[in-house]
């Protein structure tokens, strides 16, 4: 069992107030070994992306798309299709940002499903799954005594680091 590959994280400056970041992963998977009298082997390239764009409404609300995709997996048992969705968010500060109220919908579009067929030597199997709805979360965050967050330089240097 062999498995090389890269991973690549990008923040392109864009124009305020748009952020965004970009993860890829490309993998190259490589499956040799002996089962019984049969020699198995299999070799397939997969690639992970996912990525976040960011707006800045105001200075108090932010909107956020997120998209992920993950391509076709083989193995010697078998195959897993790819699968992609699409998560939106948006986050409202209040109270000086002592407070957050954040709304998600996730698979905005109901594109998650996936499917797996396994074939051994003596039985097949396969699987189709799909989510049937889309899932909405509010979550509300309070930040007591005015905690507030420090960059992780600043954390180093309170700490005595560098």
């Amino acid at each position: 069992n062999q498995m090389t590959g890269a991973e690549i994280q990008l923040s392109p400056s864009l124009p305020k107030p748009f952020s965004m970041d970009i993860n890829c992963s490309i993998f190259r998977d490589k499956f040799q070994g002996i089962v019984g009298d049969s020699a198995i082997h299999s070799s397939s390239i997969r690639c992970d992306v996912k990525t976040t764009i960011g707006v800045d409404i105001s200075k108090t609300t932010h909107f956020q798309v997120y998209f992920s995709y993950h391509s076709t997996e083989k193995h010697p048992q078998g195959v897993f299709t790819p699968d992609y969705f699409t998560n939106l968010s948006l986050k409202q500060d209040l109270f000086k940002k002592s407070l957050s109220i954040s709304a998600k919908v996730t698979d905005v579009f109901n594109t998650t499903r996936n499917s797996v067929e396994i074939t051994d030597w003596a039985n097949s199997y396969a699987e189709y799954r799909r989510w049937r709805y889309s899932t909405f979360m509010v979550s509300v965050t309070y930040n007591f005594h005015n905690f507030k967050n420090h960059k992780q330089g600043e954390i180093q240097i309170e700490r005595g680091g560098l």
